[in-house]
């Protein structure tokens, strides 16, 4: 009675792990892209049939699965109809033959259920890497690497929800690279690419490893500063304006001086995300109005220059080397 016993109840531990086993995956698989990715509001068509080709071979997976459970819930059926027959027939060795062989038919059906339940585990990392690495292809800019502007419209509306609930500083900067337009039709759109790649990776070396550099597009890029107040933005914004000024742009003999634009601006109580990109937008609009090669922020009510830590209401004045590069900024435009 006690080998029946032990014979159910480990019956009705496979059949429920089993039975369930293909909802907690699927759950499993939606924690683990929420937790991991920003899945995007809108997908398009190539991503969408990445996405189906995956799905429909987990359904495939899933419904062999769910056959090989059947089938393991009628071999533990036989067994215990065969260890009732047992029990009712005693006869000597031949009951302990039949123990043995019971004993090695559960055996061998758990094994190959055991082994199915683990492909079934390694098939589902699998599958949760490729949906992962499809969601980051749809959020990369695939020339620079870095996010792109739908994965930076995604983290502001984030951050700005922080804002909203626990009041909690960001900024975000616009850079642009000034005199894009001649690079591209001096040098060839070849050159051009490559200086929007060195650009990106001098964002990416000159900011913090919390901050979300992003393509914003063309030769546009756009940062979060989280936790970061407008005087720690604009600080920010001078070093990248600094590290692109002094950074010589060489592919084989072509030597190229590069210099960028910002716009700061500061989360404030503004009617929504955009209107805050809007004012980081002017200020960049500002900067190159007022010569390229600097940065202005809003600062709640206007449009003001980055100015050095003494916070003097002055254009500051230029250092020689900013002088070379306003010299040099003007020989260019003169040359096309």
């Amino acid at each position: 009675m006690e080998s029946v016993s032990t014979i159910q109840f480990s019956t009705f531990l496979i059949g429920m792990t089993c039975g369930v086993f293909p909802l907690l995956a699927g759950l499993w698989i939606g924690i683990k892209l929420m937790r991991d990715s920003h899945a995007p509001a809108e997908s398009s068509a190539a991503e969408a049939e990445k996405a189906a080709v995956i799905l429909q071979r987990m359904s495939r997976f899933m419904h062999g699965l769910a056959g090989d459970v059947h089938e393991q819930r009628d071999v533990m059926a036989t067994i215990e109809e065969r260890i009732d027959d047992a029990r009712r027939t005693p006869s000597g060795s031949k009951s302990l033959e039949q123990a043995i062989e019971l004993l090695k038919m559960m055996n061998d059906a758990n094994d190959g259920l055991q082994d199915r339940l683990k492909r079934a585990e390694s098939l589902i990392n699998e599958q949760t890497e490729q949906l992962a690495t499809t969601l980051s292809e749809a959020r990369t800019d695939c020339l620079t690497k870095l996010f792109n502007r739908r994965a930076f419209d995604e983290e502001l509306q984030k951050r700005w929800a922080m804002w909203k609930r626990k009041q909690r500083p960001f900024c975000v900067l616009l850079a642009d690279i000034d005199h894009f337009k001649k690079i591209n039709d001096k040098h060839g759109h070849l050159i051009g690419d490559a200086v929007l790649q060195s650009i990106a990776k001098t964002l990416v070396h000159t900011t913090r490893d919390a901050d979300y550099v992003t393509r914003y597009g063309g030769e546009e890029f756009a940062i979060l500063l989280p936790e970061t107040e407008f005087d720690k933005g604009n600080e920010a914004a001078l070093r990248i304006i600094t590290a692109v000024r002094e950074q010589l742009f060489c592919v084989g003999d072509v030597e190229i001086p590069l210099t960028i634009s910002v716009g700061v601006a500061q989360v404030a109580d503004l009617n929504g995300p955009e209107e805050l990109v809007a004012k980081a937008d002017e200020a960049l609009y500002a900067a190159k109005s007022g010569g390229r090669d600097r940065g202005y922020y809003f600062d709640g009510q206007r449009i003001v220059s980055i100015l050095p830590a003494t916070g003097d209401q002055v254009e500051p004045a230029r250092e020689f080397h900013e002088v070379c590069a306003d010299l040099r900024t003007r020989l260019m435009d003169a040359t096309h």
